[in-house]
């Protein structure tokens, strides 16, 4: 290869990074773009139900968390003086302190507190106090969710995010990973087939309790997400004698 060969095929190399690095960037904005509008105009069960999503999103960008905090509060307040027993309104404020939490960020504990120590209601002073001890978690999550480096332009960056949380080697991330799809009831099918895979991989020389405990999350949200494909599939897995009877039994469950 020629020295104008080799200078040609590096600056095509940086040209194509740059180009994809801005393609990703956009989509990110637009992705965050569409999260809020929607968080601004969902009423009702929808609005946990987006919530949800943002929380298990990986995201923490300040501009898209800053509105999660200006909904929560308002519902805080209408809580607090119209609503203080109106059960959606409740469950809206317990969803909405989770998403907070997701952010990862410390700069939210100051509202969290405030919640805490203004509302008269049990459950959201409980999950107030519980969700301050996971920011830290979330933080991990969301570095791990949101490395780039492996994403493909022929997937989502959503399932890029997730993918890299189902692949860490820290059990605990990719459980956590396998159980907020679960709670979406959607995944796509090359996460599908990378779950399959590891079931059948794995699920008969499992390590330990946690990574049988995983594994069984596996299953369920092949059974949840698409149980038409892998009815066939759960039902051998819950009758294999040699499969970790954590894993069996989760496939029972889902079969019923």
């Amino acid at each position: 290869m020629t020295r104008r060969s080799i200078i040609f095929s590096i600056f095509l190399l940086i040209f194509s990074s740059s180009s994809f690095s801005q393609d990703w960037a956009k989509q990110l904005k637009q992705e965050r773009d569409a999260y809020i509008e929607t968080l601004n105009s969902a009423t009702g069960y929808q609005l946990a139900k987006h919530a949800d999503k943002i929380t298990s999103s990986g995201l923490s960008d300040k501009l898209l968390f800053d509105s999660v905090k200006t909904v929560l509060l308002q519902k805080h307040e209408q809580q607090m003086t119209t609503a203080p027993k109106d059960d959606l309104v409740v469950h809206q404020v317990v969803t909405l302190l989770r998403t907070l939490a997701s952010a990862g960020k410390s700069d939210y504990i100051s509202i969290l507190n405030r919640i805490l120590r203004e509302s008269s209601n049990r459950a959201i002073r409980n999950r107030a106090k519980h969700v301050m001890k996971k920011i830290g978690f979330y933080h991990d999550r969301n570095q791990i969710m949101q490395n780039l480096d492996t994403h493909s332009a022929r997937q989502s960056l959503h399932t890029t995010r997730s993918f890299n949380l189902l692949k860490s080697d820290d059990l605990i991330m990719s459980r956590f990973a396998a159980e907020e799809i679960v709670r979406a009831n959607k995944a796509a099918p090359i996460i599908q087939e990378w779950l399959a895979d590891r079931l059948k991989q794995q699920s008969r020389q499992t390590n330990d309790k946690l990574h049988a405990d995983t594994l069984a999350w596996y299953c369920k949200v092949l059974g949840t997400v698409n149980m038409s494909k892998y009815q066939g599939f759960i039902r051998e897995l819950s009758k294999d004698r040699s499969v970790h009877s954590q894993i069996r039994k989760h496939a029972r469950k889902i079969l019923r």
